[in-house]
């Protein structure tokens, strides 16, 4: 991970002053995850925002969010009008648990934001089942750009993927967001 991030960097730097370094940085952050298109955005919560948007997410709508995450999650959620449902975490991992996000799905929910804690990736097939029987949207909200994200197993990826850039980030940037896609 830390030749890519500095593959980044060092390609960024190169490009010169005339270069489109957002264009660049989108490219570069779709080679290394393996998602078809990647935006970058202001921050890590416009990427979110931008996310529930494209995963159909209206006013009134329900969201599953973890209960062990930023604040910002939910009140990203609850900015576009729709309603985060605040679900219980694993003691073993503070991640989601599955059991917990199914039993919360209602005829309301579109979408569950699965929030990577401390560094660990959350393993997105646990959700998978849950996702593909109710038609809900999965996304996975990270500062961190790590291993367990980049080297995952393209056969169930969540279907957007958000990075936040912040002083935390591994990548070389102070501020802004990512939001990858699927499609």
């Amino acid at each position: 991970l830390a030749d890519d991030v500095e593959s980044l960097a060092a390609s960024i730097r190169e490009a010169g002053p005339d270069a489109d370094w957002t264009k660049l940085l989108e490219q570069r952050v779709s080679e290394l995850t393996g998602y078809a298109a990647c935006v970058a955005v202001s921050s890590g919560e416009a990427a979110l925002a931008h996310a529930i948007l494209a995963a159909g997410v209206k006013a009134g709508d329900e969201v599953i969010v973890p209960a062990y995450s930023p604040v910002s999650v939910a009140d990203v959620v609850m900015s576009l009008q729709a309603v985060p449902v605040i679900v219980d975490i694993s003691d073993a991992t503070l991640q989601l648990s599955a059991d917990e996000v199914r039993d919360a799905v209602s005829d309301r929910t579109r979408a569950i934001i699965a929030v990577h804690v401390g560094g660990l990736a959350v393993p997105i097939d646990r959700f998978s089942e849950t996702a593909e029987r109710f038609n809900l949207a999965i996304i996975e909200e990270t500062i961190r750009a790590n291993p367990g994200i980049l080297n995952r197993s393209r056969s169930r990826r969540a279907d957007l993927l958000c990075f936040r850039l912040d002083a935390n980030s591994h990548f070389p940037l102070n501020r802004g967001g990512i939001v990858c896609t699927t499609d």
